[in-house]
């Protein structure tokens, strides 16, 4: 499989859109009801896409093959305001594309824009029984660190990544 990495901008807001919907849905299908899937969806939209692309302090980045969008990572500085914190808000793979190394590429690009901002040690947010995601992370050194939140029909683990080398 050939891609390309390239930062994210607004005029890439309709296709991100899609792929976090579409991921989303795949990944939670059998983990939370068809009414919280929906609830959910319904925040995802181009729109809100192109604003967060416009906004100075996070950073996406597109995975392209053959000049249409197969996943984006979304990072920001810590949305809490905790010193030498970096978020990983959004990470998705279209399902096409997804166990193909897309998901890698695009993790290692997101915490490489935030190493260059100075932040050493990254957050992110897992849907508990996402097993497929939970391996993924866990397989590149995050770790749970018990703290959870429930949101719109679904308890999320938080996982932790701490002085890690980035690529």
């Amino acid at each position: 499989m050939s891609f390309t990495l390239r930062p994210a901008t607004p005029a890439d807001a309709e296709a991100i859109s899609a792929i976090h919907i579409n991921a989303r849905q795949q990944a939670y299908a059998d983990l939370m009801s068809p009414r919280a899937l929906s609830l959910m969806a319904r925040g995802v939209t181009p729109r809100m896409w192109a604003a967060r692309l416009r906004h100075p302090k996070g950073r996406g980045m597109v995975a392209v093959e053959h000049g249409v969008v197969i996943g984006f990572v979304y990072v920001s500085p810590s949305q809490e305001g905790l010193p030498g914190v970096g978020d990983l808000e959004a990470l998705h793979v279209d399902p096409a594309h997804q166990g193909t190394g897309v998901g890698g590429r695009l993790l290692d690009a997101g915490l490489e824009v935030l190493a260059r901002q100075g932040l050493s040690t990254f957050v992110l947010w897992v849907l508990e029984g996402n097993e497929r995601a939970i391996r993924f992370y866990l397989k590149r050194g995050w770790r749970p660190d018990g703290q959870r939140v429930h949101d719109i029909g679904g308890d999320f683990l938080r996982f932790v990544l701490a002085g890690a080398q980035v690529p």
